[in-house]
């Protein structure tokens, strides 16, 4: 059985879900930035630097939020945030 992210938070613990922390959403350890926004703003088509420095974040945890959405939520992920295969191939580096 998977733990609760709070217990064991993703990729070297930049991005964590605490219940009392903006009620529960995935967000970068630290701040108030959801794994959400940092979706929206790549798929907007900014790159991962323009997304780290709009959000005061790191590339890490930028590609941290991406690697918590593809593992966590692949049918969202593909279907809603990213929008094709082939985007998310590219994204993602594969």
């Amino acid at each position: 059985m998977k733990k609760n992210n709070w217990e064991n938070p993703y990729i070297d613990g930049r991005v964590n879900s605490n219940p009392l922390v903006m009620h529960g959403a995935p967000i970068v350890t630290g701040t108030q930035v959801t794994v959400v926004s940092v979706l929206a703003a790549v798929k907007e088509g900014s790159s991962r630097s323009e997304v780290a420095a709009r959000f005061r974040i790191t590339k890490a945890d930028v590609k941290a939020c991406i690697g918590y959405a593809r593992d966590n939520w692949p049918n969202y992920f593909v279907a809603f945030v990213i929008g094709s295969s082939t985007d998310f191939l590219k994204l993602t580096g594969s």
